[in-house]
């Protein structure tokens, strides 16, 4: 990312959070909100999602970041390979037990980790 968000100040966390559609909850610590942004913004591959199910159209990219196959923080079978799901009730059972989140990734359901 081109901007260091350490040197951000809580509050202007907050707001370059709001530009991505995340709200950042002040009481947390600075690190914490750093790492929540820095994830959503990594999330999707322009760094900005308009549909709350993450779906993502590319119109309005603003930096280049890893792509979902390489990041880290997603569910993964014991080949590597990222695990899908058909349906968001899955999905978000499966996030539930593995400590994660359900997101929409093109049609196909993912778990995000935390």
């Amino acid at each position: 990312m081109a901007t260091d968000l350490t040197k951000l100040t809580k509050l202007e966390l907050e707001a370059l959070g709001r530009e991505y559609d995340i709200e950042l909850d002040r009481r947390l610590t600075k690190a914490k909100l750093v790492e929540q942004l820095d994830a959503h913004i990594k999330w999707c591959a322009c760094g900005k999602t308009e549909d709350p199910n993450g779906a993502c159209d590319g119109s309005h990219a603003k930096k280049e970041e890893a792509p979902l196959e390489t990041t880290k923080k997603v569910l993964r079978d014991e080949t590597g390979a990222i695990v899908t799901f058909p349906d968001s009730v899955s999905a978000k059972g499966a996030g539930h037990r593995a400590g994660g989140k359900a997101y929409n990734l093109n049609g196909n359901w993912v778990v995000k980790l935390y």
